[in-house]
């Protein structure tokens, strides 16, 4: 794992959901992104990590990393992050957010 950047520990994107609140050119505009990895195409075997990551123009905060051993326990955990960003004034990136 690169220690300069945080990453997810697995290869294997099982969801992902990027979020912005506020427009890119304005004071404060924040993004969010959060992943359900995991160490393995088999769910039977698998590892599964709820990794979220939120960042400004200066520096990138981990929110969440934690390992579950079944893909229902990911979920519910990635879908309840997802409803916090959205009651703390995120919304799902577009393509435009994106490019931009």
């Amino acid at each position: 794992m690169n220690s300069d950047k945080p990453t997810a520990r697995y290869d294997i994107v099982r969801n992902s959901q990027i979020m912005r609140r506020g427009h890119k050119a304005q004071a404060n505009s924040r993004f969010r992104g959060f992943v359900i990895t995991s160490n393995s195409f088999s769910s039977a075997k698998a590892k599964f990590q709820v990794y979220g990551i939120e960042s400004d123009d200066d520096q990138i905060t981990v929110l969440c990393d934690n390992d579950f051993d079944s893909f229902d326990l990911a979920t519910k955990q990635f879908d309840q992050r997802i409803r916090e960003a959205r009651q703390d004034g995120f919304r799902t990136a577009t393509i435009a957010d994106l490019i931009q």
